[in-house]
């Protein structure tokens, strides 16, 4: 078998190694696709807002386009490049283009520029080494923004490309040939980024307001970190901003987070201000009174039942049970509103009704008015004011057992003279009652 074998190939191995021969001449070359790396042009990925209002260009880093073998830049190449959306090249400076001369290449041009797209073409004649091309090097690519709001973002992209380079993706999502990020420019002014909301009168603002640093086209300024302050602006009704009014800005945003008014009031506004930034002024905003409690009022009386020109005081107390009740008191007697408004003090308000009773029963009302915290109250009480002859009756039955007697009385004619008095126990007042009574015998007989 193995010298069957052995004899066959003898026999038959030349004319299959030209049968072999003759395919590979018929069966066309196909060509290896180069195969690249791409270094990015750097220096574009903050690029200021501020300078599409200014017309000021950003310089970028070269951008780099190395073989991997020797042997990849075998043709003759046209590659373009383009600018990603928001950006434009600019059309009046011609980047550079450069390459090291003694080695495979021997041409490299830019062919082509506008504000969008950049065309450029190069050759290389031989594959002895391995060859880089710098686009930018010496004479840069410039972008700028075209607008200053709508922060653009994106990467400068092979749109087109005459042959397939390993390395090489075309399209706006394809080999990155440089990032572009438009950021916001310098902090000129202030804007409220949440505005405050209205509350009860006391509680925390809902929501609670922030306010942001922002550049001239309204975009908010990231890196700031600037102190912001805030203050009552229209401020219907006097109230009191309480709370941390001043916040540091955090990416540039200052958050507030108790900040209250302790009046109600429609129309509220807050001024939000920082050093030489141009400040903001909110949105109205409302602060509601919140539910009164419930106040209870109570009369007492230094002396009930009173004899006429004896002081009688009053004393009103209001309470609740949210604290002492602060306010005012009127007065009414027998349904008619007195001249005067009394302050409470502590709760309370001592008041000297004397010379306003005449004899009699009164009914007396005290009418605690209220204030943002309680609501009104009213007591009734009825006070007794003597009649004289009532307070001279009165007077006699308690001090009855002092009835003083004129000591040396008199008799004339039949007429007994007495001289009684009822005095006071103040001895420095005259007597509360004085008589003189006179009696006469039945019996006498003139002379």
């Amino acid at each position: 078998m193995i010298q069957e074998i052995s004899r066959f190939l003898k026999i038959r191995l030349p004319a299959l190694v030209a049968a072999l021969l003759l395919v590979l001449t018929l069966v066309p070359a196909v060509p290896v696709a180069a195969s690249v790396t791409i270094t990015p042009a750097s220096g574009g990925d903050s690029i200021s807002a501020d300078t599409y209002s200014t017309g000021t260009w950003t310089s970028l880093g070269k951008i780099t386009i190395a073989e991997v073998a020797k042997d990849d830049f075998k043709q003759n190449y046209t590659l373009t490049l383009s600018i990603p959306s928001g950006f434009i090249f600019n059309s009046n400076q011609t980047p550079s283009i450069s390459y090291v001369s003694g080695k495979d290449l021997n041409s490299a041009n830019i062919t082509s520029i506008t504000s969008s797209a950049i065309t450029l073409s190069f050759k290389a004649n031989n594959k002895n080494n391995i060859d880089t091309i710098y686009i930018g090097a010496t004479t840069s690519i410039q972008v700028r923004p075209t607008s200053g709001t709508s922060l653009a973002s994106g990467n400068i992209y092979c749109s087109s490309i005459n042959k397939v380079v390993t390395g090489i993706t075309t399209g706006s999502s394809g080999t990155n040939f440089g990032t572009l990020t438009e950021v916001a420019g310098a902090a000129t002014k202030l804007a409220f980024s949440t505005q405050p909301g209205g509350a009860v009168a006391g509680s925390y603002l809902s929501p609670q307001p922030a306010v942001t640093a922002q550049d001239q086209f309204g975009n908010t300024v990231t890196s700031s970190s600037v102190s912001i302050t805030l203050a009552i602006g229209n401020n219907p009704s006097g109230g009191t901003l309480s709370g941390t009014k001043t916040a540091a800005a955090s990416s540039g945003t200052a958050t507030f987070t108790d900040l209250s008014i302790d009046t109600a009031g429609t129309g509220y506004t807050l001024i939000a201000a920082s050093g030489s930034l141009t400040s903001s002024t909110s949105d109205s905003f409302n602060i509601t009174a919140p539910a009164k409690s419930t106040s209870n009022t109570v009369i007492s009386s230094s002396n009930k039942s009173a004899d006429p020109d004896e002081t009688v005081i009053l004393t009103v107390t209001v309470s609740g049970n949210a604290g002492t009740p602060t306010g005012t008191i009127d007065l009414y007697i027998d349904g008619i509103l007195t001249n005067f408004t009394y302050t409470l003090s502590s709760g309370t308000v001592s008041i000297d009704i004397t010379s306003n009773l005449s004899a009699g029963t009164h009914e007396i009302q005290a009418v605690y008015s209220g204030n943002t915290q309680y609501e009104s109250s009213s007591d009734t009480f009825s006070q007794t004011v003597n009649s004289a002859s009532t307070a001279v009756e009165n007077s006699v039955t308690m001090v009855a057992r002092k009835v003083q007697i004129d000591e040396n009385p008199s008799y004339d004619d039949g007429v007994l003279t007495l001289n009684l008095s009822v005095p006071y126990d103040d001895p420095d007042k005259p007597p509360l009652v004085q008589q003189t009574i006179q009696v006469k015998s039945r019996n006498y007989k003139e002379d």
